[in-house]
């Protein structure tokens, strides 16, 4: 009987032991961001990884960044860790925010675990990116020209999202004479962020314009909702 009892007093001592290992080893370790960042590089975050080992126990691991989508870690998204004890280690680390990533706050994400993968730190960095509605509109021929009387006349323009954000737009034809009934003809569309949009226009030319040696097709480009015009241009048709 006392035999037993002895061993299930081992048993239990033993396993306490393994499970306080772990904790043992990583006890002291601490991980701190500084943004290093400069103004005047507003695509461009420099932070600096500060990992400390105050305690008695040498540490290896590694420190994984999570970036949200748009953002590139130029430093690379694992970064191995080798820390003795009572040193300090100091990480750089570039990101680089590119011109599709999503307007408003987000949060980077950095997890420092040791080698059985067993997390140690974890540290959440803000940053806010700033609104890009810029747009642009060009016309794919600037002149156009008329071989046959009964053939419509087709304006192509192409809409190019530049900025951060989802676009709803508007694009106006003005034609100077035309036998429709409105000269104004509007084409909408939604455009995503960094992708263009080909907008076509096709009209029958009336009598005058065919008598015309040439005529101009105005075009510009509203945002919505507010109608904030975003660009214009023309097409000049010849006969």
């Amino acid at each position: 009987m006392p035999y037993k009892f002895f061993k299930k007093i081992f048993i239990v001592f033993l396993m306490s032991l393994f499970v306080l290992i772990p904790a043992q080893e990583n006890s002291g370790i601490s991980m701190e961001i500084r943004n290093e960042s400069n103004a005047g590089k507003a695509n461009i975050i420099d932070l600096i990884l500060v990992l400390k080992n105050e305690g008695s126990n040498p540490f290896k691991g590694k420190v994984e960044i999570n970036t949200p989508a748009g953002f590139r870690n130029i430093s690379g998204s694992k970064i191995d860790v080798d820390l003795l004890p009572g040193n300090n280690l100091f990480l750089p680390v570039k990101i680089l925010v590119s011109n599709n990533a999503g307007s408003g706050d987000t949060q980077m994400v950095f997890n420092l675990t040791d080698q059985k993968n067993t997390p140690v730190s974890k540290k959440e960095i803000a940053y806010h990116v700033a609104e890009n509605n810029s747009m642009r509109l060009v016309t794919e021929s600037p002149v156009i020209y008329m071989n046959k009387a009964n053939d419509s006349i087709e304006v192509r323009t192409r809409v190019s999202n530049l900025g951060n954000r989802k676009q709803n737009i508007t694009v106006v034809f003005k034609i100077p004479e035309a036998s429709q009934e409105n000269i104004f003809v509007e084409k909408k569309g939604s455009i995503g962020v960094q992708k263009d949009s080909v907008l076509t226009f096709r009209f029958m030319p009336s009598g005058a314009m065919l008598k015309s040696p040439q005529f101009t097709v105005t075009v510009a480009g509203f945002r919505e909702p507010d109608k904030e015009i975003f660009g214009s241009t023309s097409v000049s048709v010849q006969n």
